[in-house]
């Protein structure tokens, strides 16, 4: 696409608005801590752990099942916690990663936003 060294004028900046959309990164709906969690307990690692537990448990060691059943609560936890922080970096990465303009052509203030 051609441009002009100084931008856009309105007209040609409306008629691209309309044909491809605004500047900005296609936002990608987050997960939800129910989603979060349910991806972590159909993980091989945690469903070997649970079952260990379950299996101490159905044997008897009562002790060690509940000591093997905390700890995988704990991972699990972690995990989501690790999980929950990495979808709010990553909504702030795509938000920084909004271009934004930086003239005044066309009725657009500087620091606004490229959707503005």
């Amino acid at each position: 696409m051609p441009a002009h060294p100084l931008g856009l004028d309105e007209a040609e900046a409306q008629r691209r608005l309309a044909r491809h959309g605004p500047n900005a990164i296609a936002a990608k709906h987050s997960r939800g801590l129910i989603d979060i969690v349910r991806g972590i307990l159909r993980e091989p690692m945690f469903l070997l752990l649970l079952a260990a537990a379950g299996l101490y448990l159905v044997l008897g060691d009562i002790g060690e099942g509940l000591f093997m059943t905390a700890g995988a609560v704990v991972t699990i936890g972690l995990v989501v916690l690790q999980e929950v922080r990495s979808e709010r970096a990553l909504a702030a990465l795509r938000e920084l990663a909004e271009r934004g303009c930086h003239g005044n052509f066309w009725a657009v203030a500087c620091g606004l936003s490229a959707r503005a």
